[in-house]
């Protein structure tokens, strides 16, 4: 009782500076206490635990792949081939793995490995993930691009990036790759368009320690003692402000707040992690304080959470708000003991440990209101959306049906580079004019025909190309353009094509492949209802959630009933067999 009293005392002393002793609420020493829940994964964890929308995902040296709910429940394991690498990163709860070093792999959230692509260089880093979906996989001279379809999108040279120093994004989308060069001992780099434009070359007024990507832009600190938020206006990338260190000492963390405009700058000042909470859209300083006894080069893991920040190294964990206040402090077990640490959205510090357990320790019970997951299902397009009110809607230019041959093959082949941002813009003022043209009243042009009924060809080209632009772009207009085509031919296209789009985050393809089920199809119609069955399993085999695979199963086992025929029925039942099997 003495000696953990003893252990109490002495953390407590560790954080105190600065902090009186009602501001901490709870201490613990993690390497004595019983764990709120344990995992063992059958391999040690060989790369930072990722989180996704379910909770985190782990890769093990096993050549397995966990995933697991912010609370410590294990959802699915699923083998993965290659030799495993350190670099795994989520795009919503999808995950973009490496393996083999230059392979790239797109695992879904049931763990199922949808494609893998050899990247022709070693991955260096973990892989960005893009607003919609696209992946950049950076190599030592080289970055690339891919789709959500394992199409590679463009590949371009570049200077070897600056160690520490991974892949950031601008506020408006754009790249920065930080060369390993220096000028004059300042750092360079160059923006890069999300579709592999070289924008501008950049040179900064210092070294750069660090830096992170922020809604503002990118968050940076140097070594001439400043710290400076870089964004883009108007096309060019510009020094939103900089401002003097704002204590002795080089900042070498940076983490912006999970909500509001601020952000936590940590800096080393003797034994101690100094902090400085910056308002991040003026540079203005809001507070300074010392998070306590952490060593900043041996940072574990470092987040914002729903109160504040959390931060660990090897010794000490802890959680404070932004005016200072510690929510509670951890003495961490000896470090060769464990591998990983991470800190889910529930609280827990979970330790991936070396016995190949995962312990979690619950460290705060208060219950505070979650932000919803910031979804990055948003676009790279600023198409000119057509509006019911404009009558000359019909008059839009339009792309011809053998520049839409040209596109549909590029997206075969890849390697498209800068012309797909004006084809997604073509593309996406397609698809609403021709979402405005079903749902108009006029339906008229100088033949009495609407352009989309008077050109079919067109029209079913403009349908197969939406499917394979390899982004999260289209999926809701093919859920609506399901809903609201009328031709039987084009709706089954639109149905083949909407299984060959397949990236259906929430159910919205589905949802309306249920209703062509019940209300538009006729047993009749055994040709289409087939194509129904298929874009069914593709969607829910893509999508892997087991929400959608409910669904998927409710579409198919609506066709079982008597009025259709027996071929669809068992057509059905085989569909619904393969989809079942994915649960497996």
């Amino acid at each position: 009782m003495r000696r953990n009293l003893f252990v109490l005392l002495a953390i407590f002393s560790l954080f105190s500076v600065h902090a009186e002793e009602k501001r901490i609420a709870r201490t613990a020493d993690l390497g004595t206490v019983r764990s709120s829940w344990t995992t063992v994964c059958g391999g040690s964890v060989v790369a930072p635990p990722v989180e996704t929308d379910y909770g985190f995902a782990v890769f093990t040296d096993g050549r397995m792949i966990w995933g697991s709910s912010a609370k410590g429940t294990i959802l699915w394991q699923k083998g993965i081939r290659g030799k495993v690498s350190p670099y795994m990163a989520a795009y919503r709860d999808f995950l973009y793995v490496i393996t083999d070093a230059k392979k790239l792999n797109l695992v879904n959230p049931s763990g199922t490995t949808l494609w893998t692509v050899d990247l022709g260089f070693d991955a260096t880093e973990t892989p960005l993930v893009g607003r919609d979906g696209r992946v950049f996989v950076r190599g030592r001279g080289t970055l690339a691009c891919y789709g959500l379809n394992g199409v590679r999108k463009w590949m371009l040279d570049t200077e070897k990036a600056m160690p520490g120093i991974p892949l950031l994004t601008f506020n408006d989308g754009t790249l920065l790759a930080v060369s390993s060069e220096l000028k004059n001992g300042k750092s360079t780099g160059v923006r890069i368009s999300p579709f592999g434009d070289l924008l501008e070359n950049i040179t900064f007024t210092g070294k750069i320690i660090t830096a992170v990507s922020c809604d503002y832009g990118i968050l940076i600190s140097q070594d001439d003692q400043t710290i400076a938020l870089c964004s883009t206006e108007n096309g060019s990338a510009i020094s939103k402000w900089v401002a003097n260190s704002l204590v002795k000492a080089n900042f070498i963390r940076i983490c912006p707040a999970k909500t509001g405009k601020t952000a936590a700058f940590f800096s080393q000042k003797k034994s101690r992690a100094e902090t400085v909470i910056v308002d991040i859209t003026t540079g203005k300083k809001i507070n300074q304080f010392s998070a306590g006894e952490l060593k900043l080069s041996e940072t574990s893991f470092l987040r914002s959470t729903e109160i504040g920040w959390y931060i660990s190294d090897e010794k000490y964990a802890t959680e404070f708000t932004e005016d200072g206040t510690v929510i509670w402090i951890a003495t961490l077990p000896k470090k060769n003991k464990w591998d990983y640490i991470f800190y889910t959205e529930e609280n827990n510090v979970v330790i991936c440990s070396k016995d190949w357990s995962m312990r979690g320790y619950l460290m705060n019970q208060t219950v505070t209101k979650k932000t919803q997951p910031k979804k990055n299902d948003s676009s790279y397009i600023s198409f000119s959306s057509v509006s019911t009110s404009t009558a000359s809607s019909l008059n839009v230019e339009r792309l011809s049906v053998e520049s839409l041959a040209e596109i549909s093959r590029a997206f075969d082949t890849g390697d498209y580079g800068s012309k797909e941002r004006i084809w997604l813009n073509s593309l996406k003022n397609e698809s609403q004019t021709l979402l405005w043209d079903y749902n108009s009243l006029l339906q008229s042009s100088h033949d009495g025909l609407s352009y989309f009924t008077a050109n079919p060809v067109y029209t079913q080209s403009l349908i197969t190309t939406l499917a394979k632009t390899g982004t999260n772009s289209f999926s809701k207009d093919f859920a609506d353009i399901l809903l609201a085509e009328k031709d039987p031919a084009r709706l089954a296209l639109a149905i083949q094509q909407a299984g060959k789009e397949a990236y259906d985050a929430d159910g919205e393809m589905l949802s309306a492949l249920a209703t062509i089920g019940q209300t538009k199809l006729t047993p009749r119609d055994t040709s289409s209802l087939r194509l129904l069955c298929d874009a069914t399993y593709e969607i829910c085999r893509f999508m892997g959630k087991p929400a959608l695979l409910k669904k998927g199963k409710d579409i198919l086992s609506y066709l079982f009933y008597p009025q259709f025929d027996k071929g669809t029925r068992d057509y059905a039942r085989q569909t619904l067999t393969k989809i079942m099997n994915l649960e497996l």
